[in-house]
């Protein structure tokens, strides 16, 4: 299930995919080019589910969790901030990447996506893609620091 559903599990809470209509498939070079296209052309792909109004209400933090695609977000999460209203809401990000530690442009990114939400930037979780299978002591680790619950 990747780190999602590690964070998820951890806490018990509800773990929602942010999934194109149109899937990215396997190939990597493939994925990678229509990755570098979307972002190019600032697209935003439809979503193939949504959480209806009401339900986000019910939510005062957010983990996000995304990899990181041509040193910023993948355009599914933009899709995905700009649908809903996350007005007085925590963000705390965690993300994967290939080399972009820092988070590269994805972290002001998502701050610009979500006005009004507190997006803890500074509490990011960065793992490098290559370690993503093994990160679950790693991710415990973050969420109870950032939880300030032991787990």
């Amino acid at each position: 299930s990747g780190v999602g559903g590690e964070e998820a599990a951890l806490f018990g809470g509800d773990l929602f995919r942010i999934v194109p209509q149109e899937p990215y498939g396997e190939d990597y070079d493939a994925v990678a080019d229509r990755a570098k296209s979307e972002l190019d052309s600032e697209t935003r792909p439809a979503l193939s589910t949504h959480i209806a109004p009401e339900i986000m209400a019910r939510y005062d933090t957010i983990y996000l969790g995304f990899p990181i695609w041509w040193y910023d977000l993948p355009t599914p999460v933009w899709a995905f901030l700009e649908e809903y209203d996350l007005s007085g809401k925590t963000i705390l990000p965690f993300f994967s990447h290939a080399g972009s530690s820092n988070g590269a442009n994805s972290l002001s990114r998502l701050t610009s996506l979500a006005p009004g939400a507190t997006v803890l930037t500074d509490e990011a979780l960065s793992i490098s893609g290559n370690r993503v299978d093994g990160a679950e002591k790693e991710v415990k680790s973050w969420v109870s620091s950032v939880s300030g619950n032991e787990r």
